[in-house]
């Protein structure tokens, strides 16, 4: 029984994506529950740092904008008649 419960961890671990099985291996977790549970929480912590990042890349955008926008009207030339 424990054998198996190796091997579905050892299984389980191999499929995870690089960057959170270098964490759970870190871990040195025995039992499958624990191995799941953990990954379970560091996966959400990826998807709260992305959904962070996105927003921050979306104001730094929204924020460029404004600014290009601000910077051209500010450069138009100004039409003068000469007499």
């Amino acid at each position: 029984m424990i054998d198996d419960e190796s091997r579905k961890t050892k299984r389980f671990e191999r499929g995870l994506r690089p960057t959170i099985r270098s964490r759970i291996l870190a871990l040195k977790l025995q039992a499958y529950a624990n191995v799941v549970e953990r990954t379970l929480i560091i996966e959400r912590d990826f998807e709260e740092i992305q959904e962070i990042s996105g927003k921050c890349n979306k104001d730094k955008l929204t924020n460029k904008s404004k600014r290009e926008n601000e910077y051209e009207s500010s450069n138009k030339r100004v039409k003068t008649s000469r007499f």
